[in-house]
C-alpha cells in the first residue's frame, strides 16, 4: 500500500472508533507509523535486535506489544528492559508459534502463566490454530484462564477465498462468537 492508502485507512478506523496497532519492521515504515500516530505498536521477534527502532518506539510511550513466538528469554528480557529504559511500562507478550497454522500441540497454553511469572507483565496469546477447527475457538478461551490478558486472532472477510494468513483466519460471524463468548468467560473469572 501507498503512505496515501495508509492514512487513508488510519483515519478511517478513527472514524468507527478502532484502535490501530502498527508493526513496523524498520525504521522507514516507523518513520510512516509515526506520522499517522497509532495508538500502540507491536514488535515482532524478528525486530528485537533493531535496537533503535525498539528504541525509537519506546520513546513514543505508547503500548507495547512484543510478539515473543521464536524469540529466546534472554532476547525477550533485553527488549522489554529496552523499552523500559525509555520510561515505557506498558508493555504486553504475545505468545504464540508462527506457523499457520499451528498444530494444537505446539501452542502450548501452559507458556502463559509462566512468562507472566518470570517477566512480571500481561501476556497474551496469539493463536493461529486451523480456523476449520471447533479448538479455533476453544483454545482461546482456555488461555483465558491460564491468564492471558490479550488474545490476537486473524480474521478475515471470506476464509473460502484463502487470502494471506486465512488458514487461522476467522470468518466475522465466527468472531463474533468468540468475542462474545470471551465475555462471558471473563465474567465466570470472576475480579
Amino acid at each position: 500500500l501507498k503512505t496515501t492508502d495508509w492514512k487513508e485507512l488510519f483515519a478511517y478506523a478513527k472514524v468507527l472508533g478502532v484502535a490501530v496497532c502498527a508493526m513496523p519492521n524498520d525504521i522507514q515504515s516507523l518513520r510512516v507509523c509515526e506520522k499517522l500516530g497509532p495508538d500502540a505498536y507491536v514488535i515482532a521477534a524478528a525486530c528485537f535486535v533493531e535496537e533503535n527502532m525498539v528504541t525509537e518506539i519506546a520513546k513514543q510511550k505508547k503500548p507495547v506489544i512484543l510478539r515473543i513466538g521464536g524469540a529466546t528469554l534472554g532476547e525477550i528480557e533485553a527488549t522489554a528492559n529496552r523499552i523500559r529504559e525509555q520510561g515505557n511500562e506498558d508493555i504486553i507478550l504475545l505468545h504464540g508459534f508462527q506457523s499457520y497454522p499451528t498444530k494444537i500441540e505446539n501452542t502450548r497454553l501452559r507458556l502463559i502463566p509462566s512468562f507472566k511469572t518470570i517477566f512480571g507483565l500481561p501476556v497474551g496469546l496469539a493463536d493461529h490454530i486451523d480456523a476449520e477447527s471447533h479448538l479455533a475457538l476453544a483454545v482461546p478461551l482456555v488461555a483465558l484462564g491460564l491468564g492471558a490478558n490479550v488474545i490476537e486472532k486473524h480474521v478475515t472477510h471470506d476464509r473460502s477465498l484463502k487470502g494471506e494468513d486465512f488458514e487461522s483466519a476467522l470468518n466475522p460471524s465466527e468472531l463474533k462468537k468468540l468475542v462474545s463468548d470471551i465475555r462471558e468467560i471473563e465474567k465466570s473469572l470472576g475480579p
